[in-house]
């Protein structure tokens, strides 16, 4: 015992000096005896300590350090197991790892070798140290899970640019969530009409046609919608938000985060939705990380919808939404193909409005793209189901009938779109009447390639409109050399109207009781390159059809009323001028103006300029024309009736028209004297001015017979060959003014 005294004593300072609980062990014999400890602040040495261990508990020892009670009892217990474990030769055991975790701190003892057969153990208090390691390692697995997530993303994105289906994508993305997340249901929900449709999830087919109301109230996903902010809730049954117990996409489901996928122009594609079985909490980077996926999601898919648009886009007409040129040549090549090889059948209907153009010069382009966009859709219901409807531009339509019987049913078809016609289409604020001509092409006709017969339907198109407006023809050979000679017609009318081709000749409109002349008509004339003088009724029916005729008209106005200006300079005589306007430039906005400012230019009075209107044009667009030669007539211009007798006259019609004159038609005026039924209806036709006060002039005399029953009528005006032919200006001018 005096050897474990002095060597108790010979550390004692070592022990009032410790910072740490300690503790000093001597060998004796085969044993290691206990022969000081020291708590920090109190010490006992020697048999003090073997008396104070007898008359005291270990929570004496220690009174201001409740912890410091359990470190002992865990100390003398470790040490025991250390002092046997030396005496049997082998290393001490480590400490009971689940005993220091339920003592609250965690501590270390350390075996320190001291004054040869001394040891001293020390209790380290390692609490803050184990609270900083877990911290550490709860970081690093935390920013191992925000690598793993930032992979995902990357990963993700690199899969949406390969250009996949974007159905292929979502379950990619879902199933990545899933992982990354470690959580058991995650899905992608497509805004939709009725509600949020389930269109992707990593679970089982259960959730497959899930659709969930819209109301923010009812659902996580749908407050994310309404929001537009990702939405957490670590219970969705708990939480106060939602009125519904479910979560929005599994009535079992708890913990969930919900983000917005996609919010462009046309407005966010859905919700990405992640959820557990259990109540969790997600932390900011949970929510980056789907947040992330949802924006790789969005553009994906918004990628893909205007790759989608684009490829529609090439395929069809953007003003009708029908098949245009390209999906029409491309599905009428397959067609030919699989005749060749099956025996069927294919045939090609193109269709032409007829007097579409007057409604787009009258009433505006946008009441024309309106009444398109109208009747696409009734042509669809028109033909069969299995048709396909095209618009090729402008106002030209096409249908490919395929698996055809034979020929007449494509003529059934043809007479089911003309059916159409009787019924008027509401468009800008106006019931508005078409017709269109049909032409029709057959497989068996001999083409062989899509544009051939799409060529040959266009010409039989032509020639329906030749028979009259609305009527339906099939293609033969002779339809084909029409068309060509046409088109080269029409090419030659363009070239000409640009290099001044054109020219005027004048023919006077005389007095019937004197002779003298009262004024003249003007009168375009064209000489073609290539076949000589062509008959104005021939270019100016061209002319009409591809557009020209405005253009046209404008330039015959112009070039007439300068030239007649100049010639009446300085005269005492006031003579008039008339000249032919066609009802798409009488329509064309702007008409009204366009003769004021010609007018004006050239300084010739209005009352001395009269324009000559068919009656037919009159009927096309009633209101508008009124309105249009009702303004004229304010500003002194008159308005002749043109080939009166020829249309569809009417007591009730006259009175509504702004007309000043009547021209009777040559085909009554030829009758005369002889054919009683021409001369009741031209003397008719003089009474009938007279009573409305309108100035008659008889077309077509070309004898003095014809002229004689005409002043006998009491026709005050006459025009024809017996007193001149059209001329030019200069002879005009001389037979005008006497000189």
């Amino acid at each position: 015992m005096h050897s474990t005294t002095t060597g108790a004593e010979a550390v004692n300072d070592l022990f009032e000096q410790s910072v740490l609980p300690s503790y000093l062990w001597q060998r004796t014999g085969d044993d290691f005896v206990l022969v000081a400890a020291n708590a920090v602040g109190r010490s006992y040495v020697g048999q003090a300590w073997l008396d104070h261990m007898r008359a005291t508990t270990f929570a004496g020892l220690f009174p201001h350090d409740p912890a410091a009670v359990s470190d002992m009892r865990r100390v003398v217990a470790e040490q025991t197991a250390v002092r046997r474990a030396t005496m049997a030769g082998r290393p001490p055991e480590e400490p009971d790892e689940t005993a220091r975790a339920a003592a609250g701190n965690e501590t270390v003892v350390d075996l320190v070798p001291v004054l040869g057969d001394c040891v001293m153990l020390q209790v380290h208090d390692v609490t803050e140290q184990r609270i900083a390691e877990q911290a550490a390692r709860a970081s690093l697995a935390k920013l191992d899970r925000r690598v793993a997530q930032q992979r995902a993303v990357a990963e993700l994105g690199s899969f949406a640019l390969r250009a996949v289906d974007p159905t292929a994508l979502l379950r990619r993305a879902v199933g990545l969530v899933a992982e990354v997340l470690d959580i058991e249901v995650v899905t992608v929900l497509r805004r939709d009409d009725d509600g949020l449709r389930t269109v992707a999830d990593n679970a089982t087919d259960e959730l497959a046609d899930t659709v969930l109301p819209l109301d923010a109230a009812l659902s996580q996903a749908a407050l994310t919608l309404a929001t537009g902010q990702t939405v957490v809730s670590a219970d969705v049954r708990a939480d106060e938000r939602f009125s519904w117990t479910e979560d929005g996409c599994h009535d079992s489901l708890q913990g969930g985060v919900t983000t917005l996928v996609g919010g462009g122009a046309g407005g966010p594609f859905g919700v990405l939705c992640a959820h557990s079985y259990r109540p969790r909490d997600y932390d900011p980077d949970d929510q980056h990380f789907l947040v992330g996926v949802a924006n790789v999601l969005a553009g994906a898919l918004d990628r893909s919808a205007a790759e989608a648009q684009t490829r529609w886009a090439a395929l069809h007409d953007p003003l009708t939404g029908l098949a245009n040129r390209t999906r029409v040549l491309d599905g009428l090549t397959h067609a030919l193909t699989r005749d060749r090889r099956t025996g069927a059948c294919t045939a090609v209907l193109m269709i032409d409005l007829d007097g579409f153009k007057y409604v787009n010069d009258s009433l505006g382009h946008s009441v024309g793209d309106a009444l398109l966009a109208s009747l696409a859709p009734l042509l669809v219901a028109t033909v069969r189901p299995s048709d396909t409807v095209a618009r090729l531009g402008g106002d030209e339509f096409v249908v490919l009938c395929e698996d055809l019987p034979g020929e007449a049913e494509a003529v059934r078809v043809a007479e089911r779109i003309a059916e159409l016609w009787s019924t008027p289409l509401h468009v800008g604020g106006t019931d508005v009447y078409v017709r269109g001509s049909t032409g029709i092409a057959w497989c068996r006709s001999g083409a062989t390639e899509a544009r051939e017969l799409l060529r040959e339907a266009d010409s039989a198109m032509y020639a329906a409109k030749e028979r009259a407006p609305g009527s339906i023809a099939v293609f033969d050979a002779t339809m084909q050399r029409r068309a060509a000679s046409r088109l080269q017609l029409e090419g030659e009318l363009r070239r000409s109207l640009e290099v001044g081709g054109f020219r005027l000749v004048y023919q006077p409109i005389v007095d019937s009781a004197t002779g003298r002349p009262v004024g003249v008509e003007a009168l375009a004339r064209w000489t073609s390159p290539t076949r000589g003088v062509v008959s104005p009724q021939e270019f100016i029916a061209v002319a009409e059809d591809c557009g020209l005729i405005v253009e046209l008209g404008r330039w015959v106005l112009r070039e007439a009323v300068t030239t007649f200006a100049g010639w009446c300079a300085g005269q005492p005589e006031t003579p008039y001028l008339t000249v032919n306007v066609s009802g798409r430039q009488l329509l064309h906005p702007g008409f009204v103006d366009d003769v004021l400012a010609v007018l004006g230019e050239a300084g010739l009075p209005p009352a001395q300029l009269g324009l000559e209107i068919t009656e037919s044009v009159l009927l096309q667009e009633p209101t508008r024309a009124r309105q249009m030669l009702g303004a004229l007539r304010e500003a002194g211009v008159a308005t002749l009736l043109d080939d009166f007798g020829t249309g569809y006259s009417s007591l009730s019609w006259l009175r509504q028209l702004p007309a000043d004159a009547l021209k009777i038609d040559r085909s009554f005026v030829q009758g005369l004297p002889g054919d009683a039924a021409d001369a009741s209806v031209v003397s008719a036709v003089v009474a009938l001015g007279r009573s409305l006060g309108l100035t008659v002039i008889a077309e077509g005399v070309e004898d003095a017979a014809q002229l004689e029953a005409l002043v006998q009528m009491g026709c005050p005006r006459v025009q024809g060959y017996l007193f001149a032919r059209p001329v030019p200006g200069d002879e005009a001018r001389a037979t005008l003014f006497g000189r």
